[in-house]
Parts: structure tokens; sequence; C-alpha cells
């Protein structure tokens, strides 16, 4: 389990979290979304100690990421994955790349091919091994940096706007990959401003202003307008053509939040 309790968090005298506490789950998919500023990426960067808060504790599997002995092993539980994956590469080809990692742990160098190549496997990359890691596409290059991070075994796998950069077939195509990982059994943490992403979690939560104004399954805050109208968030696509057609008389079922699953039910209960 992932626990922030009482979390503040500033830059210089600018404060962006305030007592945030919060219990993130293994297993879960959560989502955190909320209008620019609301120090939704700070949060991302204090789950694996990349910052550290100036009030409160966070505890990593019961680790504590302000001690400085634990930072080591925390990084491998919480993978972190940028907006911009070329944050993240520093070497000539794909394979290079996740095998960095691999050293920085100290995995047994005869175990170190295998594992980067199951992780390339992992994410549909394993056939760009050799390619260097400019000449991928965005998609692509983000699929490098989670074989990067899968390579090192966490249990939580943080997005903070992996997709923000991305034309719409790359966003697809990591959407697809983050539900397959979550289906095998990794906990997700979906930083984005894509409102139609959040409707794929298990559990959202809205930043705003350096506080948590809002949280539960997707359905229910997408449906609460006071929650939409204080936080400058758009109600997703489905949802806005499930509320046409039941203005219509046609009710979909509450559950049903894709534009396939919406169509599919028309077209099967006529």
């Amino acid at each position: 389990m992932l626990t922030f309790d009482n979390v503040s968090f500033a830059y210089g005298q600018q404060a962006v979290l305030k007592n945030i506490s919060l219990q993130i789950m293994e297993g879960e998919f959560l989502t955190i979304i909320g209008p620019n500023g609301s120090g939704k990426s700070t949060l991302s960067k204090l789950m694996n100690g990349l910052i550290q808060p100036y009030l409160g504790q966070i505890l990593v599997d019961r680790l504590d990421t302000q001690s400085p002995q634990n930072l080591k092993e925390i990084r491998q539980i919480v993978g972190l994955i940028f907006q911009n994956p070329e944050d993240q590469f520093i070497s000539t080809t794909v394979f290079d790349e996740v095998i960095f990692g691999l050293e920085n742990i100290a995995v047994e160098p005869d175990k170190m091919q295998s594992i980067a190549e199951d992780a390339l496997k992992k994410v549909g990359m394993l056939s760009y091994k050799d390619v260097e890691p400019h000449k991928l596409s965005g998609g692509q290059k983000q699929r490098v940096a989670i074989a990067a991070i899968l390579a090192m075994k966490p249990k939580y796998i943080v997005f903070d706007e992996s997709t923000a950069m991305l034309d719409p077939n790359g966003q697809k195509s990591i959407m697809t990959l983050m539900q397959h990982l979550h289906d095998e059994g990794f906990t997700i943490i979906h930083i984005t401003h894509l409102m139609e992403e959040a409707l794929k979690a298990t559990r959202v939560l809205v930043l705003n202003g350096g506080v948590i104004v809002a949280e539960g399954a997707p359905v229910d805050v997408f449906h609460n307008s006071r929650v939409i109208e204080n936080n400058e968030l758009d109600v997703p696509l489905p949802l806005k053509l499930k509320g046409r057609l039941s203005e219509a008389g046609i009710v979909v079922p509450k559950q049903l939040v894709t534009l396939e699953g919406i169509v599919d039910y028309i077209w099967t209960s006529n």
C-alpha cells in the first residue's frame, strides 16, 4: 500500500499540496485529474521519493520516502513514467536503455538479457531492440520507457501525463497497455488531463488547489455536476452521449462508459 499522511509540499513560498491524506491499494487503477497547476505532477514525484514533503509522511509498503536508505528500494517498487519519454533516455539503443536500469540495481549480468527481452516483449518492442531511441515514434518511445521500468519489476507504475504528447493512436495504444498491465496485477496510477482516459480507472481522484476535492468511481465523479463545474473539468464524450440519449428516452446502463459499449447496447436492445 502507498500511503500519504497529511502531506504538504511547496516550491519556495508557493504551497502546491496541502494536507493530502491518501491510500492507494495494491491492484488499483487510480486516475488523478484536475486543472493545470493543481499539484498532480508534484504528487507523482512524491510517490517514489524524487522530491520530499515538508510536512507529513509518505510510506511505500511501510518504507518512509524521507529515509535515504529506503530510496533505492522505493524506486524499484514505484516506477515513474514521464510525459516526455526522451527525458528518461540516456543510451544509444533500445536494448541498452532497458539494460541500464538493471545495471543500476545490480542485477546479475547473466540474467540481464532475458529480463530486458521479456520487458520489451511485454510492450511489443522486442523487434526494435537494436534501434536508436530517437528514431522511434512518440508512442514507441513511451513503450520503451515503460519497458525500462517493467524490467525493474515494480509493484506500482505511475504514468505522469504519459499520453499527453502522443497522437490519438499513440494514446489509445498506451492506454491499452496500461489496462493489460493492470490485468496482470500491476497497480496503475495514471495522471491525465484527458477525461475519457479517466473512465478506464477503478477510482478517480480530483485534485485542485493542492487539495483532494473529490474521489470515487469514474461514473460517480463525472455525474457530479458540482465537481465538474467547480474544477474546470469536462464530461467525457461517452457520458455526454448517454445524457443526450436519456433526454431522448433511451436509458443506457450506468456501467457502460465506452462509445463501443453504448453502441452495442443500443444495437442489441432494439
